[in-house]
């Protein structure tokens, strides 16, 4: 299995099209930007899938398109900031969540096992949550510490 697969299979367990983590994984493990065309005959993914994704993995700030000297094609490459962004989007995600199940909680009558319940639910969600805002803290503390 190589790693671009391995992504794949990661992104649609988060619910994210297969072929984005493949394409992420891709970039994650080139060392130099990837021509458009490369990731489509590389990765065996329709020029049509390659340039929807690369849209979105670029919407979510994971990677970016850039131009090489002498090349007018359409390079991309994984954006320096790529952690935080990850954990940014999960974190908003998990935001989403709490918020909705808040709402819920707020507007619906329940009984005192179904409040209990969903209270547990809450306080995962919460942690969860706080756990997302850490790592992304960590990332950018320890990207900061180690160009020092």
């Amino acid at each position: 299995m190589t790693f671009s697969h391995l992504m794949g299979g990661l992104a649609q367990a988060d619910g994210m099209a297969p072929h984005a983590g493949r394409i992420l994984g891709y970039l994650m493990m080139s060392l130099e930007p990837v021509p458009f065309s490369d990731l489509s005959d590389i990765l065996g993914i329709s020029r049509g899938s390659v340039s929807e994704n690369t849209r979105r993995l670029i919407e979510h700030g994971v990677i970016e398109k850039v131009r090489k000297d002498g090349d007018r094609r359409d390079h991309f490459q994984i954006q320096s900031s790529n952690e935080e962004a990850i954990f940014e989007r999960s974190r908003q995600r998990v935001e989403r969540n709490l918020e909705t199940l808040q709402a819920f909680r707020d507007s619906t009558p329940i009984d005192a096992t179904q409040k209990r319940r969903l209270g547990g639910m809450l306080a995962y969600m919460q942690a969860r949550m706080d756990f997302e805002k850490s790592m992304a803290e960590r990332t950018t503390h320890n990207k900061k510490t180690s160009s020092s």
